[in-house]
């Protein structure tokens, strides 16, 4: 399954990279420059919308995974699963570290799983974008699946999901 995930991600993983115009409610048309797309060598497209007035930058990983894409585990909540699996390690960071790190950073990390897709971001200040970059591409290509890690997240899983029904 992580073979699958890996070329998925490696296949159709969009990084969009979108500098977000803080404290204004509209934007002025002179603070966007126009967005720049990038196909990489492992087909992977790169999206770049640059606002210059402001401050932060968010990065969005998209994923197309989601639980419509099941196939024959239609239903199963593997794709929402993995989403949680990815924030428990990497074989650079310790289980938790990932949001400690983007919130040292003065960031936010999240992540969610629709029917097609599943959208990993973090919204951090500009000039953490090296950083912010690093840490999701890292959960993203070198997730590790530790067995007590993967037992713990399938109760939270399977609370979000009796949450859901309720």
């Amino acid at each position: 399954m992580k073979r699958i995930f890996r070329l998925s991600l490696m296949a159709l993983l969009v990084f969009l990279s979108t500098v977000c115009y803080a404290g204004q409610k509209e934007l002025p048309s002179s603070s966007l420059t126009s967005p720049k797309k990038y196909i990489l060598e492992n087909g992977m497209t790169v999206l770049i919308q640059e606002m210059p007035s402001s401050s932060t930058v968010s990065i969005y990983a998209l994923v197309k995974a989601g639980s419509a894409t099941e196939g024959k585990f239609l239903g199963a909540g593997l794709s929402h699963f993995l989403e949680h699996m990815l924030f428990k390690g990497t074989k650079k960071r310790a289980v938790g570290q990932i949001g400690k790190e983007a919130k040292a950073l003065g960031g936010i990390i999240n992540a969610t799983t629709s029917f097609d897709y599943t959208f990993y971001l973090t919204v951090l200040p500009y000039d953490k974008f090296a950083q912010g970059l690093d840490i999701i591409s890292d959960m993203l290509m070198n997730a590790t699946f530790d067995p007590q890690e993967l037992e713990k997240e399938r109760e939270v899983v399977y609370g979000e999901i009796r949450l859901h029904n309720d």
